[in-house]
């Protein structure tokens, strides 16, 4: 201050670091931001006056004369009193809040070193002539990214110097006279990182912390499922936690370092792959803490196409190169905990090559940070099963399997298995009967939770197998359109690309299906033949869980065996130690009928009678016995005679019958028996 003038203190900091007069923030409700600053060639600046719009901090005038096209406002160039020096690699953007009366429609920002070489961050637009005043005006922010091939040169020292140019691009660059008034200016801190708050768009300030929407190379936490569209993202790192996605059609610099975060639950096995580009093997390796296995064998495992076999990464010896795009891998490791994958995100289509060899399975994977669509969603075509499966000549069948790390077994997943997504780092298999391209497309990204989400609720019916240690499990869908033929996207056989000790599956014509889709108006004339794999001496569990099945219909496991009923439901299980090997079907069927057959398991000197299709009766309980069947209807009109030699399982051909009501009576050896039976 002059000497006689008197000194007004409006704030005291304690500051950080070895010069307190570093700073990022320049706001001028007071005297000393003013006073780092000079406006020199034909410029000049005034104090901080006043309060700015809806009573925020005051402002800076800077006033153009008109005389100098290289009118600058500048940081005090040299003089340590008053120079607050910028780190170029922490503060990586800058903002300027302003009010712009002048013509001039561009401003520009540029570094200087001690040297006086330049570094030039570029120009930004501005409004021209506003007749907005400072105190009930509403300003703009204009921002420039101090990222450049030359910005490594600037490091921020005390001896250089920043400095702002306002020009008139329209007008040979000249600088028209007038004021603009200034707010703030604002050096963009790009290590703290900035923090989702909620999903959402990228662009909107609700889905931020403070409201702050990250922009130029900053650090960005994603804890939230978040889409970016049509934007260049210029930022310093992301890093996307497990379960989340960020969904993204828009480029990205190439220097960013994108992480995702994957939580392994437990010791277990997973599918997984890179969500990210260079990801390095060795690296990733070192740092998840793989399991140890045979020799030097560790918990990180390449599928082998050829020999339908896997290979390990080798404890001590260097695998070259990065995770490929798009190709899966297996990994187990010694504790649970989160793995890492560190690289560039895919902002394009992918195209992942697949191989015929061997049985034709290919393990491949999610290449993009976000959920991909498996099948029918709310978007029919932009799905991996559409996509690929529909008349595409080098694919199997319209099925993916995914290995599930609590049965130990690959669960296929179709055009049945209701709204379906494979999340981030997440691994699965395909099946090709020749070479060609699995398309993964941007358009297949979705936000979508990892959770199994059916569109419609539907019946269903999951069998399970089991013995000590092991547990299979066979799915059964009614879904309308389907039919009790092959269904292809809907019915799906079981992935034999590794051995089974035991196996369950349905069965259409030699298939062993993992998922089997039938009509639901039909419950009472389906017989599902059931394969079971299982060595002699193992005692089996078959049991059955259901959803949304019609009320009244009962489902039965028929021992063909030894003629024997089993009723499954949640307090019912059928048990066996097996005398011999089971390998196939023709053992077992399952029936779903509308009638109850009475006990849990049958007494076979009880005689049971019912109608398994529309045109068979069947009669259960006679064995070597003669027998006569008669039919009538509910005027008393006889439809059907006919005898017969019981043995056990006795199906009996019925004529054309209305819909309708019958009586039907068994003579036997055991006495007469009277049914009455129901023809849909």
């Amino acid at each position: 201050s002059e000497s006689g003038k008197s000194i007004e203190i409006d704030r005291v900091e304690f500051c950080s670091g070895t010069n307190p007069l570093d700073n990022s923030k320049y706001t001028f409700n007071g005297n000393a931001d003013a006073l780092s600053l000079l406006g020199s060639n034909g410029s000049s600046i005034s104090d901080a006056t006043g309060t700015s719009s809806a009573g925020s901090p005051g402002y800076l005038t800077w006033n153009m004369d008109g005389t100098n096209n290289s009118a600058k406002l500048e940081s005090r160039y040299g003089d340590t009193a008053f120079n607050y020096t910028q780190n170029a690699n922490t503060n990586m953007a800058v903002y300027v809040e302003l009010i712009n009366t002048t013509a001039n429609n561009q401003l520009v920002f540029v570094a200087k070193d001690g040297s006086s070489q330049d570094f030039y961050f570029g120009s930004s637009n501005m409004s021209t002539n506003s007749a907005e005043d400072p105190v009930t005006g509403t300003y703009e922010t204009i921002k420039f990214n101090m990222v450049s091939t030359t910005k490594d040169n600037w490091t921020g020292a005390a001896n250089e110097q920043w400095f702002f140019r306002a020009r008139n691009s329209n007008n040979t660059n000249s600088v028209e006279e007038g004021d603009i008034y200034i707010k703030s200016i604002t050096f963009k801190d790009n290590t703290t990182p900035i923090e989702s708050i909620s999903a959402g768009s990228w662009t909107n300030t609700s889905t931020w912390y403070n409201d702050e929407i990250p922009d130029y190379r900053q650090t960005v936490n994603i804890n939230h499922n978040i889409g970016i569209y049509g934007t260049y993202l210029n930022m310093n790192a992301i890093n996307i936690t497990s379960g989340k996605s960020l969904k993204t059609t828009s480029t990205m610099n190439s220097d960013v370092a994108v992480t995702y975060t994957r939580s392994i639950p437990t010791t277990n096995w997973y599918c997984i792959t890179s969500p990210v580009e260079g990801q390095d093997i060795d690296t990733f390796a070192t740092a998840s803490g793989l399991a140890s296995g045979t020799g030097n064998n560790r918990g990180l495992g390449t599928f082998d196409e050829v020999n339908n076999d896997w290979t390990y990464y080798q404890s001590g010896a260097s695998e070259t190169g990065d995770f490929v795009s798009g190709e899966g891998k297996a990994i187990k490791l010694n504790a649970a905990g989160d793995i890492q994958f560190t690289g560039t995100m895919v902002t394009e289509d992918a195209s992942i090559p697949l191989t015929a060899s061997g049985s034709g399975y290919n393990l491949v994977g999610n290449p993009y940070t976000s959920n991909i669509t498996v099948n029918d969603d709310a978007d029919t075509s932009n799905n991996i099963l559409k996509e690929n499966f529909v008349d595409n000549s080098n694919i199997s069948e319209q099925t993916l399997w995914v290995w599930n790390q609590s049965t130990d077994q690959y669960d296929p997943i179709n055009q049945a298995s209701g709204s379906k997504h494979i999340s981030p780092a997440q691994g699965f298999f395909v099946k090709a009967s020749s070479a060609g391209n699995l398309s993964i497309t941007e358009d297949m990204q979705q936000l979508n939770s990892d959770e199994f989400q059916r569109l419609n609720p539907r019946p269903e019916i999951q069998l399970s197998l089991s013995d000590d240690e092991n547990l299979r499990i066979s799915k059964i869908y009614y879904i309308e359109g389907t039919t009790t033929g092959w269904d292809d996207g809907y019915d799906s056989t079981i992935f034999d690309g590794n051995e089974n000790l035991i196996q369950i599956y349905t069965n259409y014509q030699g298939k062993k299906l993992g998922i089997q889709s039938l009509p639901p108006d039909n419950y009472d004339n389906m017989i599902i033949p059931v394969g079971v794999n299982a060595s002699a001496g193992t005692e089996i569990t078959i049991a059955a869980e259901f959803e949304n099945l019609p009320a009244g219909i009962n489902v039965y496991l028929e021992d063909a065996l030894d003629n024997r009923f089993t009723l499954l439901d949640e307090n019912n299980d059928f048990n066996e130690i097996l005398n011999s090997d089971e390998n196939g079907t023709g053992r077992f069927y399952l029936h779903t009928m509308s009638n109850s057959l009475g006990e849990n398991e049958f007494n076979h000197s009880d005689l049971i009678i019912y109608a398994s299709s529309r045109n068979n009766l069947r009669i259960f309980g006679l064995e070597n016995q003669n027998a006569n069947v008669e039919m009538f209807d509910m005027m008393g009109k006889r439809v059907l005679k006919t005898s017969f030699i019981g043995a056990g399982v006795n199906n009996i051909n019925l004529p054309n019958l209305n819909k309708g009501v019958y009586i039907v009576k068994v003579v036997s050896e055991i006495g007469i028996t009277n049914k009455k039976l129901i023809i849909q």
